[in-house]
């Protein structure tokens, strides 16, 4: 009899197991049924799907126990790819990507894999990416680390992975801090610009919010840091017991013995002399001392990663959900695309601020050239009266206003000239004069401020609508400055028209 027991148990202990169902149960009323929960709050409570029901409906879901046995699910499996570079430059795309998570969970899949290819990117998008897979709460979220187009998941991408429940590693992949491009063959301010996009020296300063996730999931918190602060030097120690850890070698007791290092010491990297950045110089770029690459097995024996697996099918089968279809998310192509637009309209407009910028300046020392030549210009006057023969005298005249072109025929008669009136005498001027009227230039810049004033506007108002387009080392702030130097000619060149047209006479 009781044998008969034990056995009905335990086939009733299997069967909870392998039902594909997640169970509430409430603590007061002993109430039970299966479905799931979604990330959505409705006055204060918790949209929950009842899969008996068919059908969500709001519960306070802390009155619950929540039993993780996929019951009520559908399915599926949804696969987002984290394989595209702009996912962790753009905070639109960043968002677009929490956004996706949060719809996928809310869908009840039997589990989320975030396919991770990626060379890194900025700290606040990934932070944005990895927190909503922390916050994913109501459905299993792994990561699979590739090993394709860029080889795994480098600095930024990394630290996505270790927010989630799992990490999957393919055998070739690296898990690393740096891409590999760094050590081919190029120009240095390409490297210089690679760096600063995927791998910048400001991610250092999320290195604690790195060693945090990695602690929740009792990873090496010490390694989880050095994927973004290059100056950790990570070396595996061993005790005088001969207890081995993995440390960072500022933290080496005297009487730990280095027994490998896991990090490489890099070459520093400065910007090329001969680079030519837009609208202004880009900060100095070093690779910092070290780079720490950890291949696939490395980064298991580290508990980094969990698992290799060579397939999605290896890990539905790890993760008891086999039978799921897969469904690999397209939400973020369309935001992908809208910002390699913006960005490729920025590029354009930058180009025509340079240009546009060069001309104004060109325009501006062409009329301080014709101005300093009317200020400081002679008049040469002939004199010839009757039978008394010729003389000649030259006069420097200091005109009131230094704009207004000299008309050597309108000018004053001299005070001998007044006193030989009754005389009769005629009078050749020879007058030193510029080429041009500066009013023709400041008419010409004036419409080439205008458009200027335009383009700067134009790349401001994209720049707002899609953080992270501008080039590396250019900043929204740095543009405005400019444009504001570029508003304030257009009113002194609207000052003096206004001038011009008050001293005309009528």
């Amino acid at each position: 009899m009781t044998r008969q027991i034990l056995f009905i148990l335990s086939g009733i202990l299997v069967l909870s197991v392998l039902a594909p169902a997640d169970t509430f149960k409430h603590r007061q009323t002993g109430q039970v049924f299966h479905g799931f929960a979604t990330q959505t709050q409705r006055q204060g409570q918790t949209l929950v799907y009842n899969a008996g029901e068919k059908t969500f409906k709001p519960i306070p879901l802390a009155e619950y126990d929540v039993t993780r046995n996929k019951e009520g699910r559908r399915d599926t499996v949804y696969v987002l790819p984290i394989d595209q570079p702009e996912i962790l430059l753009s905070k639109v795309v960043s968002d677009s990507v929490a956004q996706t998570l949060v719809e996928a969970s809310n869908q009840g899949p039997l589990l989320i894999i975030l396919d991770i290819d990626n060379p890194g990117g900025q700290g606040p998008y990934m932070r944005t990416i990895a927190t909503a897979i922390a916050n994913t709460t109501n459905c299993s979220v792994v990561a699979y680390i590739r090993g394709e187009k860029h080889g795994g998941a480098y600095s930024a991408a990394a630290v996505l992975a270790l927010a989630c429940e799992k990490i999957y590693i393919s055998p070739s992949a690296i898990l690393g801090s740096l891409a590999p491009i760094i050590q081919q063959q190029g120009h240095e301010e390409m490297q210089a610009e690679f760096l600063q996009m995927y791998s910048p020296d400001g991610l250092a300063a999320f290195g604690t919010y790195a060693a945090s996730l990695a602690q929740q999931k009792e990873r090496n918190a010490i390694v989880a840091r050095a994927l973004l602060d290059r100056m950790i030097d990570v070396v595996e120690v061993q005790d005088l017991d001969g207890k081995k850890s993995v440390i960072n070698v500022e933290d080496r007791s005297t009487t730990q013995r280095v027994l490998r290092h896991l990090s490489q010491v890099a070459e520093p990297i400065g910007p090329a002399a001969t680079a030519a950045p837009t609208i202004e110089a880009t900060a100095p770029v070093t690779t910092g001392r070290y780079v720490m690459t950890l291949m696939s097995t490395e980064a298991i024996q580290l508990k980094l990663a969990d698992k290799l697996a060579e397939s999605h099918t290896d890990i539905l089968r790890d993760m008891d959900a086999g039978e799921g279809r897969i469904m690999r998310s397209r939400s973020i192509e369309e935001p992908i695309r809208k910002y390699t637009t913006t960005k490729r309209n920025i590029s354009q407009s930058l180009a025509n601020i340079d240009q546009l910028q060069a001309y104004v300046d060109e325009l501006q020392q062409q009329i301080g050239g014709i101005e300093e030549q009317i200020r400081t210009g002679t008049v040469t006057r002939e004199y010839r009266q009757g039978d008394r023969g010729y003389r000649t005298n030259q006069d420097r005249y200091s005109l009131n206003d230094p704009y207004r072109y000299w008309d050597p025929y309108s000018a004053r008669r001299s005070s001998r000239d007044r006193a030989n009136r009754g005389t009769s005498q005629s009078q050749t001027l020879r007058a030193e004069q510029p080429a041009m009227s500066p009013d023709i230039l400041y008419g010409q810049l004036n419409v080439a401020v205008n458009d200027l004033i335009r383009e700067y506007r134009r790349v401001l108002s994209l720049a707002g609508r899609f953080p992270g387009a501008l080039p590396v080392g250019l900043t929204t702030s740095a543009l405005q400055q400019r444009l504001d130097i570029a508003v304030a000619l257009q009113t002194n060149l609207r000052r003096r028209a206004v001038m011009m047209y008050q001293q005309q006479p009528y």
